[in-house]
């Protein structure tokens, strides 16, 4: 109905109104009006060119989808209270106000609050950003909030006023999770990105273009007839020299002699030389042809070259893991970015809540902490992250000359 009545008048909203909507809508909505709203509002948004126009909704649109089909799985789970780990269910807690407008904190009954340990040990199962659902135990009606802090263990409530402050604390609250809305946000706003020469990225950072090669070869073919130039533009990108001629043959000589060196077969070492020297390369093969193996060379020959910090990601984090694994064999530097509880025990080392003070007993502020993680980034040769993950705005302030992007 809103939509309606924006586009009867004539007016229009920016890529960035609609994008603020697609990240705040309420999961409790049925994916069916959910879907009517994106179709709806779609109609009546202002979009730099046809070409981003499409790509933008063909793409947000099924992350759209994804995103409450899953909560609505989640609300199922919670209705039938199907939900009994840690990590997703919160029993019996209760709610005391911090004095900020919608900010409570949580603890469990007969715990102090004033402690700030309310959860004790439970709290570092929960991230910041995680959405809940706060319902009463004895019935009522539910509330979605946002987990802001975990050490005190804090949450806002989205549906309660920012200046308001209201009395909870006499009654008794279940939280449970919702759907990740942190890893969606994420996806949405690299959509805005590809669609926006120019956006701001990241609470403090400045604004940054988008390479406008690699926009254009994403954009192209989301018009009718565009594929044949698709392929052309794609192909010529592909192509082009990451260095200048000497420092390229360099590469390819280094490249060469490792491959061997390791036993590379005639396709494995084709792929490390266009890798190490072309500046987009896509290397594809069946499964267990050695794809994981020639981004390990591939990531070592950058870092002889003079090639860092590399950002190494991928989509699960069973293949991050992999990924750290074979780096540290080969002696890198390497971080691991992400929650430690998804990561493999020997590979807790790697992670940077591996060294942190606060793990050790020690009390230490959030400037502090955030300091020594940015020093463990800043010496990493290789930072190690999911697709999800490496949006993060810990790594959006990094700079990475070299990106590879295993399991694409």
């Amino acid at each position: 109905m809103i939509a309606d009545n924006i586009h009867d008048r004539g007016w229009q909203i920016t890529l960035n109104e609609f994008v603020i909507m697609l990240t705040t809508i309420s999961q409790r909505v049925q994916s069916d009006i959910a879907m009517k709203f994106h179709h709806d509002v779609a109609g009546i948004v202002k979009f730099d060119s046809p070409q981003s126009r499409a790509h933008f909704l063909y793409f947000s649109r099924l992350l759209f989808l994804e995103f409450f089909c899953e909560a609505q799985q989640v609300l199922e789970r919670i209705q039938k209270r199907m939900v009994y780990d840690e990590k997703e269910f919160l029993p019996q807690v209760r709610l005391q106000a911090t004095g900020k407008g919608g900010q409570y904190m949580v603890y469990k009954q007969g715990a102090d609050p004033r402690d700030g340990d309310g959860l004790g040990y439970t709290a570092s199962l929960w991230s910041k950003g995680d959405c809940v659902l706060v319902c009463p135990s004895d019935g009522g009606e539910a509330m979605e909030a946002e987990v802001v802090t975990t050490a005190p263990f804090t949450i806002k409530l989205l549906t309660i006023s920012s200046q308001a402050v209201r009395d909870f604390s006499a009654t008794t609250y279940d939280i449970f999770k919702l759907g990740n809305r942190v890893a969606y946000k994420r996806q949405v706003l690299a959509l805005q990105a590809v669609a926006t020469p120019s956006i701001a990225s990241g609470k403090n950072s400045k604004n940054f273009a988008m390479d406008s090669s690699l926009q254009r070869a994403l954009l192209l073919g989301m018009e009718e007839g565009e594929q044949h130039i698709e392929q052309q533009y794609v192909a010529n990108t592909c192509k082009e020299p990451a260095f200048d001629r000497f420092r390229c043959e360099s590469v390819e000589r280094m490249a060469r002699a490792t491959a061997q060196r390791e036993g590379l077969n005639a396709s494995q070492i084709d792929a490390m030389v266009a890798a190490g020297t072309r500046r987009l390369t896509l290397i594809q093969s069946p499964p267990g042809t050695g794809k994981t193996t020639v981004a390990l060379q591939v990531i070592r020959i950058w870092l002889q070259s003079g090639v860092r910090p590399i950002l190494a990601a991928a989509d699960s984090n069973t293949a991050v893991d992999n990924l750290v694994e074979g780096l540290a064999r080969l002696g890198v530097r390497v971080v691991r970015a992400g929650r430690a509880e998804n990561v493999r025990p020997e590979l807790q080392q790697f992670t940077l809540d591996f060294g942190s003070m606060s793990n050790m007993g020690y009390r230490v502020s959030k400037e502090q902490e955030y300091e020594r993680q940015m020093s463990e980034l800043r010496r990493a040769d290789v930072i190690c992250a999911t697709c999800s993950g490496a949006g993060s705005e810990t790594l959006e302030r990094l700079k990475f000359p070299g990106v590879i992007v295993d399991e694409a």
